[in-house]
């Protein structure tokens, strides 16, 4: 349970922050702020393990699906083949299971 609400707090921060960066650098219209806010949520479920380490208990294979989730859901949102949803979620899930050696060095806003 412990490990849920620091998911939700993460992606929910995740979300605000790009969200309100799309809106004022993108504008209102096109739903610039809203594709935004879906990459800062997915980025914000991936980095939640880092913030609680011991609440996750399988925290590589949690990060590896979101990261699958999130490289799924941009592609099929673009309108892209099946083909290349099925590409973008499987190196999302490499990028994500990789994000304790990474993670660190980005820095936020």
């Amino acid at each position: 349970m412990k490990a849920l609400k620091i998911s939700l707090c993460c992606g929910l921060v995740g979300a605000i922050l790009f969200g309100l960066i799309g809106l004022l650098s993108g504008g209102f219209g096109k739903f610039h702020w809203l594709a935004a806010a879906i990459v800062g949520l997915l980025l914000g479920l991936i980095a939640a393990p880092e913030f609680e380490p011991k609440a996750f208990r399988h925290a590589a294979w949690y990060q590896a699906g979101c990261g699958a989730l999130a490289g799924g859901l941009v592609t099929a949102w673009l309108g892209l083949p099946a083909s290349t949803c099925l590409m973008a979620a499987v190196i999302g899930g490499l990028i994500a299971w990789l994000a304790p050696w990474w993670l660190h060095h980005v820095q936020g806003p």
